[in-house]
C-alpha cells in the first residue's frame, strides 16, 4: 500500500483586495471616504487626508495632500 502526502500551500496573495466608498450627508454637507484593504495594509482617503496602516511594518502614515506633509 502506497501513501501519498499532499501539502497544500495557500499564498497570502490569494486574499482579494477590497475597496469601499462611503458617502456621509449631514445638513446638506456631504463627505466621501474611500478605504482600501488587503491582507497586510489599509488605506483611508477622505477630503485630502490619507491614512495608511501598514500592519506588516507595524506603523501608520498620515498624509496631508493640501500642505504636502506627512507623519509616521
Amino acid at each position: 500500500m502506497k501513501y501519498v502526502r499532499l501539502i497544500v500551500l495557500i499564498p497570502a496573495t490569494l486574499h482579494a483586495d477590497i475597496t469601499v466608498t462611503s458617502r456621509y450627508t449631514t445638513g446638506g454637507d456631504s463627505t466621501e471616504t474611500t478605504s482600501y484593504s488587503n491582507a497586510t495594509r489599509q488605506r483611508f482617503d477622505s477630503q485630502g487626508a490619507i491614512l495608511i496602516q501598514q500592519c506588516d511594518r507595524k506603523r501608520t502614515l498620515e498624509i496631508d495632500n493640501e500642505s504636502k506633509t506627512f507623519s509616521v
